[in-house]
């Protein structure tokens, strides 16, 4: 009986101990997915901002050959002795506009941190989410101007 005892102590104590581990494993898978959950977040939000952005990019090429259409066209319109002011005046408003989408997105990748707040999953959260808001209104200014540019060029640029 004595023997029984002896080694069923042990028994009851590895038995107890793995229950208890068992419990603390739960919380700390618990905490695992909140964590890989909030990772999951930041890398959605890194790649919504990254496509922003090559979707802006990608009109590169195009806004530098519609300004130089639209400055051939200014500078041929100014020579002109009857040059239609409203024309001159509306060319020159879809140029700035055109420079000023593409001078955004210039300043907003110089600014942008590909690491921010790597270490710290909330911070890079909120990075991230500000950093879409402000990749999309780049990329959509220069989608309209280049669409403002398309109508007042006819497309042929």
């Amino acid at each position: 009986m004595k023997k029984i005892l002896f080694f069923s102590f042990p028994l009851l104590v590895i038995l107890f101990a793995s229950c208890g581990n068992a419990g603390s494993g739960e919380g700390k898978d618990a905490k695992n997915d909140t964590a890989s959950a909030a990772s999951a977040q930041a890398d959605t939000l890194m790649q919504q901002v990254m496509d922003g952005h090559n979707e802006g990019m990608a009109k590169y090429g195009k806004i530098r050959s519609v300004l130089a259409t639209l400055t051939q066209r200014l500078d041929s319109l100014k020579k002109l002795p009857s040059a239609d002011a409203t024309l001159k005046s509306v060319m020159e408003s879809v140029m700035n506009d055109v420079n000023n989408a593409k001078n955004h997105m210039d300043v907003w990748m110089e600014s942008f941190s590909m690491d921010s707040a790597e270490n710290n999953i909330p911070v890079r959260i909120q990075y991230l989410t500000d950093e879409k808001k402000k990749v999309e209104e780049v990329k959509d200014a220069i989608l309209n101007s280049l669409a403002r540019a398309d109508s007042l060029l006819g497309g042929s640029h």
